[in-house]
Formats: C-alpha cells, structure tokens, sequence
C-alpha cells in the first residue's frame, strides 16, 4: 500500500481534529443507501431462510457477502464499516471458508490495520 493511500486512510478513519470544528458523532452503524438497504434486507430474509433449511446455505453465503461488501464500501466512517464487513465476512466464511471475495475483502481490511499498525477491533 503506498503512503499517501495510508495517509488517506488514516484520515478517514480518524478525522482531522481542528479547535474551530465539532467532532460529529459516530452512527451505530454505517450509513446506508438504498442498494445497501435492498442487500441488508436480501441477507437479513436468506439467513432466515438459512436456519430453516440448510439447503439455502449458498444463497446465504451470496447475500451475506453481497451486503459486506456494500457496507465497505458505503459511505459510513471506515471505524464503524469496516470492523461491522469484518464481522459479516466471518459470518460468511465460517459456512463457506473458500469464498474468494469474502477471504480477499477481510484480507484487505485486515491489511489496513496492520499498516497503521493496529489491530482490527475484537481481535487481541
């Protein structure tokens, strides 16, 4: 990763602080626009689906992914986005370890906390 993507992440991520500027509050969650909101509710009705026919494991998988990636790349601070598409790749990949797009987005943002040399939260 080159400095200056690691600068740009670090400022989205912690903000710049100014004396003349209020520090917004940070949402529960991300924001989400419409697109995510349509895939929140497509992953929220497949894991429903899920834990009554483990035959819909695929479609859970698809769905959970699906929102993951939409809540990364959504427009919510990257300390609220990024530990919650964290927690929904892991979700994803304990049904579905090999699924390349979960494993190459948690590897991504697990990426980003090791070069600002954090760790992601609830990890030790």
């Amino acid at each position: 990763m080159k400095p200056c993507h690691i600068a740009c992440f670090t400022i989205l991520v912690f903000g710049c602080s100014s004396p003349e500027v209020e520090t917004p509050t940070i949402p529960k969650a991300p924001s989400v626009s419409a697109g995510a909101g349509v895939l929140q509710t497509a992953y929220e009705s497949a894991k429903a689906e899920y834990a009554r026919d483990a035959g819909a494991k695929k479609e859970y998988v698809a769905a959970t992914v699906a929102y993951a990636t939409a809540v990364m790349k959504g427009d919510g601070p990257s300390k609220v986005k990024y530990p919650m598409a964290l927690d929904l790749y892991a979700e994803a990949l304990k049904i579905d370890p090999k699924n390349e797009e979960a494993v190459k987005n948690r590897d991504m943002i697990l990426g980003i906390y090791e070069s600002m040399g954090r760790k992601p939260p609830g990890q030790k």
